[in-house]
């Protein structure tokens, strides 16, 4: 049996009238079924009779199928019945309340046929106005409606002072309308196409008013950011769509809270200096319409600012005697760890005389072709090419780059300008010495002397080549590879190591009992120049139960290099006991001497794998803990911090 559902229409009946003899028959009776488009095409009918002034009430029944279905009781003269079975002959009759009595049902009165419930119509329309500061501040409208599960296609017309609009069809349930006049209404209509044949256009079905057509706002935002090789710099050029109305932009950008804001400018551009390398930044535009700023907006977009790692070009062999062989190009990267994958850096080569790009490698340590080593944060790799690989001068170029962006552009015999590629419209830099048919094979041109950045060195002429390490002359400032101390035997063995020296005079070694106040332990003498592993070690014969010690280097010239200050904790005679042992229920975990009372706990089965961890602080230097969660058998607990480490076996049974 289908449900039935319900709906009660008031009528409301002016004047009095009389029983005319009627009594409480109704007559008149009248359906109009139907499918209802706004509640996916559900079958309804809806039932009316005549008035009967003696009524005090009314109620309908109507059977189909064997069953039947009764209204509620109403006061009006017409109920509406639902969710109908479609294509089907419904039989129907009506009786009225009289005197306080229900008149029984009388027989079967009249009849309707259901429809098979498919309307070719929509309903459910709805428009949403927007104006696009991109395209001059168009004029659109989103009109769309409810889907209707029999319809193949749809189709929008719209009209404004005897105009009409036609969009395109459609399967789905809405369009945009574009190019609409501002501050007008609009009519609206939608025709379906059902069964492979198009409904008449309805009647205009709903209606929309434009907005004004004016939005003081910048949208469309575009940006192009550029690493300066020359001068090191970052910036970046923002930039976004015409706004018809606007009169002046202003940009504000921010990173890591500080913000920038632009000049005032007429144009839709604009560009930032100075930025910070690998870096998030977000912006905005406000917009300046009719005399007036509008407020800042949200941050309206963001963009990355590229990383720029300190590498160069260090040495390179390109012509020699002869036929030119182990020609070759050399990078330095330093701190090569922080730019994994290093296949992210291209080394590109360039023909001066067009200023095309004609060769690439990247830097990969698994290609045989690829010498590397690293001295203290600086890795060198060497590229050697195939006989002839690299074009000889008059000029030619070599340029280096990081994800795309290009740090370094030098060139050798002459300048250019890059056509292509990476260094496209960069002039090279040349570096100002050269290699000829008479250099000897197995020389190179290279950086001389010592620097961290490639502009504190020079390049020199023909030297024996050091492929793959650093130059001829070439020292990298004092690196320290590490400081440590151990405590041992009621001493602190002190040792640094440098990775290599440049100029190193002498280390100064301090001791502090809180790590503020220092006094000097002793002092070492550097190892001067040097391209080399150097190590060094001194002794505290009286530390403290924790000492703080603080390492200087200090050159020749005075100039001094702190280090960061260690922490060593001396050995003491330390009381470890667990008990009792073996154990039922719980043990105690008793010590003495202690650096500190918060430890990790860590319990071991016998197999060695962990089954407890968790943090604990020894009050009094005890601690009690439940046995109960572990299983008869053999344990190791540890006691470890950053000082002390202890551990124990313990039986529980």
């Amino acid at each position: 049996m289908k449900l039935i559902k319900f709906s009660i229409t008031t009528i409301l009946i002016i004047g009095s009238f009389s029983t005319n003899g009627q009594g409480c028959d109704v007559i008149g009776l009248s359906s109009t079924p139907y499918a209802d488009a706004t509640k996916d095409n559900i079958i309804a009918v809806d039932l009316s009779w005549s008035v009967n002034a003696s009524a005090e009430k009314y109620q309908a029944q109507i059977y189909f199928d064997g069953a039947i279905s009764v209204s509620d009781s109403t006061t009006s003269t017409m109920v509406t019945m639902e969710y109908l079975s479609p294509d089907a002959g419904y039989i129907w009759r009506v009786r009225a309340k009289c005197s306080g009595m229900w008149d029984t049902w009388p027989s079967w009165q009249s009849s309707f046929t259901t429809p098979s419930g498919a309307v070719c119509e929509v309903t459910g329309h709805s428009a949403s106005t927007s104006v696009d500061a991109s395209k001059g501040n168009v004029i659109s409208a989103e009109l769309s409606w409810s889907s209707n599960s029999i319809a193949e296609e749809y189709q929008v017309q719209i009209l404004y002072d005897e105009n009409i609009s036609v969009s395109e069809t459609t399967t789905g349930t809405d369009v945009t309308m574009e190019n609409l006049f501002p501050n007008v209404n609009y009519l609206w209509r939608v025709r379906v196409k059902c069964n492979g044949e198009w409904n008449d256009w309805p009647d205009w079905q709903s209606d929309f008013n434009t907005p004004n057509g004016e939005v003081c706002e910048a949208s469309g935002h575009s940006v192009s950011t550029n690493y300066d090789i020359t001068s090191k710099a970052i910036s970046a050029e923002l930039s976004w769509s015409v706004n018809t109305i606007a009169e002046e932009y202003q940009v504000q950008i921010a990173h890591d809270e500080t913000t920038s804001v632009s000049l005032i400018t007429t144009t839709t551009n604009v560009v930032m200096t100075d930025l910070s390398q690998d870096a998030n930044y977000i912006w905005r535009v406000r917009v300046k319409c009719n005399d007036e700023w509008s407020p800042w907006p949200s941050w309206q977009s963001n963009f990355d600012t590229p990383a720029i790692p300190n590498a160069w070009v260090n040495e390179v062999h390109y012509d020699n005697t002869g036929s030119d062989v182990g020609e070759f190009i050399e990078i330095v990267i330093e701190n090569a760890a922080d730019y994994t994958p290093l296949t992210d850096f291209t080394v590109t080569l360039y023909n001066g005389g067009d200023g095309t790009a004609y060769s690439s490698f990247n830097i990969d340590t698994s290609d045989p072709m690829m010498d590397s080593s690293t001295v203290g944060d600086f890795s060198f790799y060497a590229y050697t090419f195939p006989p002839n690989g690299i074009q000889n001068g008059s000029p030619n170029g070599i340029s280096l780059d990081y994800k795309g962006t290009a740090i370094q552009f030098l060139s050798y015999e002459g300048t250019f300008t890059a056509t292509d590629g990476v260094a496209q419209g960069i002039e090279s830099s040349d570096i100002m010495v050269s290699e000829s048919e008479t250099t000897t094979a197995g020389t190179s041109l290279q950086l001389c002397c010592d620097g961290f950045v490639y502009e504190d060195m020079i390049w020199q002429s023909s030297a024996p080549e050091t492929k793959g390490s650093s130059n001829n002359s070439q020292v990298l400032p004092v690196e320290l590879g590490f400081f440590h101390g151990n405590a041992k035997d009621g001493e602190v063995i002190l040792n640094w190591q440098t990775y290599s020296e440049l100029n190193n005079d002498y280390f100064i070694v301090e001791k502090s009992k809180d790590g503020s106040e220092f006094q000097v332990l002793g002092t070492q003498n550097g190892n001067g120049t040097s391209n080399r592993p150097n190590t060094y070690s001194l002794i505290d014969r009286s530390p403290y139960t924790i000492t703080y010690y603080r390492l200087t280097q200090v050159d020749f010239d005075g100039s001094k290099t702190i280090y960061e200050i260690i922490r060593v904790a001396s050995e003491l005679n330390v009381d470890f006991t667990v008990y009792p042992n073996p154990a039922s229920d719980k043990i105690t975990i008793q010590s003495s001497n202690l650096l500190t009372d918060k430890f990790t706990l860590q319990i071991l089965d016998i197999s060695g794998k962990a089954i407890l961890r968790k943090e604990v602080q020894l009050t009094s230097g005890s601690y009690t803990m439940d046995l109960t969660p572990l299983k008869p058998g053999v344990y190791t607990v540890y006691l470890l911090s950053r000082f002390n480490r202890f551990n124990a076996r313990f039986s529980v049974y």
